[in-house]
């Protein structure tokens, strides 16, 4: 009997003494589960979750022989599923839009003009290649979508009622739009976020906000004009939504039908708005060529903390990195949350200063994870962007 009882009491010690294992919280809220993560990354079994980068290649626009393309400055960049690159250029080019590189960083071809004939484009904004390799670039005043092949034959053009920012065709044949229309108020435009089907009927809008003509406006948010506000991902039959206008650290995340299955919360610092950040915000308005552009600066005042996060974007295995204004340990580094495909919250890492430009302006194509390489659009200190390309290992 003591045997036994000494046996039990060693047990016990020894499974109070062994290392826990973290247990993410989930509640359910409307029928719709919540996934509430902490502030520090939890510990998945069989999860790999820490990320290292390991330098593949660059293409680098100060160099002679990108610069002899025509490929001066890189605007965005997009995959396609056999890993091919293609970088946009600034939509003011007289010359072709879009470069196309293999996996390796070697030239292929270039595409795209701009004008009003077949298959070119008047006034574009930034192309998507989906994951079907459908191939979209929205031509914002004509209102249309302009699909071409991945050699940068047209393939076909829709006509659309608005005008649009992005479009991505989803595999169930869904259309997710990031659109903007004109209300009956001439002071305003409406910045939408919605779902159509394949007819272009709507399904689902996710969000609807107005943008305010500065000049009507009594007062201007400053932390707003660091970039867009409505952000969005897609990856793995989900779509992630978030808003950088809040307080509170949420993502909404929906299927291809529009249905809302997940909310991700997480804790987090909250990082106080610089004067360093302000200064930028207000001297955009001080270059401005009239007296009555440059005082609308006045009107703009600043939070005393920075949104909970800035950029949303997923690698195609469904994880998903939130850039959020903490600071990393390297110069121009911001910290990234990276939740798994289940919302849980596995990493933080350090990225350095990719798509962070003077003008603050930051989306999920200045920056891809793709066939286990992550490429993103870097600003060197002379002024010329380059593409890296890193491998990305997770142990």
């Amino acid at each position: 009997m003591k045997k036994l009882i000494y046996f039990v009491l060693i047990l016990s010690l020894f499974l109070c003494c062994a290392p826990k294992q973290e247990k993410v919280e989930k509640i359910m809220e409307n029928g719709v589960e919540v996934i509430l993560n902490s502030i520090e990354p939890y510990k998945i079994p069989g999860e790999l979750s820490t990320l290292t980068l390991e330098e593949e290649f660059t293409i680098d626009t100060e160099s002679d022989g990108i610069a002899e393309l025509g490929l001066t400055d890189i605007w965005a960049i997009n995959i396609d599923s056999e890993g091919n690159i293609y970088l946009w250029t600034t939509p003011l080019t007289k010359g072709d839009l879009i470069f196309k590189f293999d996996g390796s960083g070697n030239f292929l071809t270039s595409f795209l003009k701009r004008g009003q004939g077949p298959g070119e484009i008047q006034s574009p904004t930034i192309p998507i290649i989906t994951e079907k390799d459908d191939f979209i670039v929205p031509d914002y005043f004509p209102r249309k979508l302009v699909f071409l092949s991945l050699k940068g034959k047209l393939v076909k053009e829709i006509s659309f009622k608005s005008q649009i920012n992005t479009a991505y065709i989803l595999e169930n044949g869904n259309c997710f739009v990031l659109e903007r229309r004109q209300t009956p108020d001439d002071n305003f435009m409406e910045d939408l976020m919605t779902l159509y089907n394949s007819e272009l009927e709507e399904i689902q809008r996710f969000r609807s906000q107005k943008v305010v003509n500065e000049r009507v406006a009594t007062r201007i948010k400053g932390t707003l004009k660091q970039g867009n506000f409505i952000l969005w991902a897609i990856s793995k039959g989900k779509i992630y939504i978030g808003d950088n206008d809040r307080e509170d650290y949420e993502i909404l995340v929906y299927d291809y039908e529009g249905n809302l299955i997940r909310k991700i919360r997480k804790e987090y610092k909250p990082v106080e708005t610089t004067e360093e950040f302000k200064k930028k915000i207000l001297s955009e308005y001080e270059q401005y060529p009239t007296e009555e552009l440059r005082t609308i600066g006045k009107k703009i005042f600043f939070p005393k903390y920075m949104p909970p996060y800035r950029c949303i974007f997923c690698d195609d295995k469904g994880r998903l990195f939130v850039m959020t204004f903490e600071k990393g340990k390297n110069d121009g580094e911001y910290m990234y949350d990276v939740f798994d495909a289940d919302g849980r919250f596995v990493d933080r890492v350090g990225l350095g200063n990719y798509g962070i430009w003077d003008k603050l302006i930051v989306n999920q194509f200045v920056i891809i994870a793709k066939k286990k390489f992550l490429y993103c659009i870097r600003e060197k200190k002379s002024g010329y962007k380059e593409l890296m390309v890193y491998k990305m290992n997770w142990e």
